[in-house]
């Protein structure tokens, strides 16, 4: 499977480098794209996979509000709510994996719709679980559902992208925003009403007075089925040519970038020399694959599709045996299938073994201590970040009752809640001017992630309700900011061809942060409430210790460095 960092490696080099040609051989197929150029097809992708990001942080941010309401209705201890959040992130982590294995071996097209199909579906189950041990069950679900749109997504329009745009992938992060601005609106608007006080306070009938969060959840599960809807009814997408190409189906690859091309209003004339995505190396004189390696080629003998009825094997791309080259005795249905079998099993095994020595590779002497610090980096972040985000609702709920400083009821809170919301929004443009200062990307996202940790520690010690508000702001405007310069930066410390296994197997450790993050936050709230908060401060100064141990310049950024030093 290629991870969603190996698929935007193109977006990463051309940043990095000066955008000649003679820095990074284009392929024909990337030619092509840019003969198409950035045409109506692609700025409406981009807005449809813009719903995968949005409903990515929706439910996340969804899970935090409805925790303090649904550990009221089943009376769970704060050690065991974390489970909640623990749930939906070992979900994400299944989800990511698997929906990249759909989409290489089934198509973009199921995976970009199956992804927001079933997050519909299981976040409807999530609002009717009956007890707490299904809700979490359930959750799990929703987690493999809607952990599969933001890498399948980001895929798909990276594929789609001509030369001098991949950048505009980056505007994505407008959407996951917006997903949670979206959600504390709803909570504002059906939680108070509808639902109890957190346990300790008075008694309160959960199953008649406490249905706010399952109805927060069904009005999600509702949008996601309209993201959904209007994916397959007000827009019809072809297969990704470059899946196509990398699958052997040229000529449909050539049908497909036709169709993209008429829909923008030029259509262009292709041959199948148009669609290869290979490029030759000038060293070796040899024609190799951009990212990995050419399948074998397996020719089809005439007979083979006779048992499969009426099948156009032109359309599909099959390749006919020439009479020269086949064997005087045409092989049987059977042998013809076992061979095509046998051909997938080498490819995927020559795969296992290609990631096998990628992963040795980044571990390797030369690049052992940046892969380190590059992992605890991505771990502590999200360690500390799910760890404060995860109980805000909760910790603000907790730090109204009996509090002589005004009254911060669930309304309140969820207001404040908002507020945290719409103060990330600005994040990722703050967060790509930065890296163009003198500051650089280094002391950018360390600056941010100390300043995350200020933030936090004012979060505890502050009384007055505007600067609780202030601090919460804070918090959600430079952890954005820290996620844009990590996610932009990481991809280019390293060498072009270790980028996809570094920062895929940095983002798995992100994942499991997540998953440990609830838990130990729920151990801690039972010691005390501000302990979560004191624990993620700590992380986010390790993580900024960590960037800051790390080398402004990686191996992949020093051609771009010398680029710009020519020019």
């Amino acid at each position: 499977m290629r991870s969603s960092f190996s698929d935007n490696e193109q977006e990463y080099d051309s940043e990095a480098g000066d955008g000649s040609d003679t820095e990074e051989p284009r392929t024909p197929l990337d030619k092509t794209f840019d003969r198409i150029g950035m045409g109506a097809y692609q700025w409406v992708l981009l807005s449809l996979c813009g719903f995968g990001w949005l409903a990515d942080n929706m439910w996340l941010q969804a899970v935090a509000i409805v925790l303090p309401r649904v550990q009221r209705h089943y009376e769970i201890s704060d050690r065991s709510i974390g489970f909640m959040s623990s749930a939906v992130h070992a979900g994400m982590m299944v989800g990511a994996l698997g929906w990249g294995t759909c989409s290489d071996l089934l198509g973009r097209i199921t995976a970009f719709n199956g992804t927001l199909f079933l997050t519909s579906l299981f976040g409807l189950v999530c609002s009717l679980a009956g007890s707490f041990n299904w809700l979490c069950i359930s959750l799990f679900l929703l987690g493999s559902a809607v952990g599969g749109s933001m890498p399948t997504d980001g895929t798909l329009i990276s594929e789609h992208m001509p030369r001098g745009k991949q950048y505009l992938v980056t505007a994505l992060s407008v959407f996951f925003s917006i997903g949670g601005v979206l959600t504390a609106v709803v909570g504002i608007l059906v939680i108070p009403s509808n639902s109890c006080g957190p346990l300790g306070t008075v008694p309160c009938d959960t199953q008649e007075y406490n249905k706010g969060w399952r109805y927060l959840l069904q009005i999600l599960a509702l949008f996601t089925l309209v993201m959904f809807l209007c994916r397959i009814l007000f827009f019809t997408l072809h297969e990704s040519p470059r899946y196509l190409v990398h699958a052997g189906r040229h000529r449909e690859a050539i049908i497909s970038l036709q169709k993209i091309s008429a829909f923008n209003g030029e259509p262009v004339r292709l041959e199948l020399s148009d669609v290869q995505d290979t490029y030759k190396e000038s060293l070796e004189g040899t024609l190799l694959d951009r990212e990995n390696p050419p399948p074998p080629t397996v020719i089809v003998p005439q007979n083979q599709y006779a048992v499969y009825g009426d099948y156009d094997q032109e359309a599909a791309g099959v390749v006919q045996a020439s009479p020269l080259l086949a064997d005087e005795r045409s092989p049987s249905p059977s042998e013809s299938a076992l061979r095509v079998e046998d051909a997938v099993l080498d490819q995927q095994s020559r795969r296992m073994r290609a990631s096998a020595n990628k992963i040795a590779a980044v571990l390797s002497p030369e690049w052992r201590r940046t892969t380190l610090l590059v992992w605890a980096t991505w771990w502590t972040m999200s360690l500390a970040f799910t760890m404060f985000n995860v109980f805000l609702p909760k910790l603000l709920e907790a730090r109204s009752i009996g509090s002589d400083h005004g009254s911060e009821d669930i309304a309140g809170s969820l207001m404040s809640v908002l507020i945290y919301s719409l103060g990330g929004c600005p994040g990722a443009l703050l967060g790509a001017w930065m890296q163009v200062t003198s500051l650089g990307r280094r002391l950018s996202l360390a600056l941010s992630t100390v300043a995350t940790a200020f933030f936090c520690l004012l979060f505890v010690h502050v009384q007055v309700q505007w600067l609780l508000r202030l601090a919460t702001m804070g918090i959600s405007l430079c952890a954005t900011i820290m996620w844009a310069i990590l996610y932009g930066w990481t991809p280019t410390i390293f060498a072009t061809e270790l980028r996809g296994t570094a920062c895929g197997s940095a983002s798995a450790l992100s994942r499991i942060g997540g998953i440990i993050a609830p838990l130990l936050g729920g151990w801690l709230l039972m010691l005390d409430p501000a302990f979560p908060v004191y624990a993620s401060a700590a992380a986010f100064v390790l993580a900024g210790i960590c960037v800051l141990a790390l080398p402004e310049h990686g191996n992949g950024d020093r051609r771009s460095l010398a680029a710009e030093a020519i020019h």
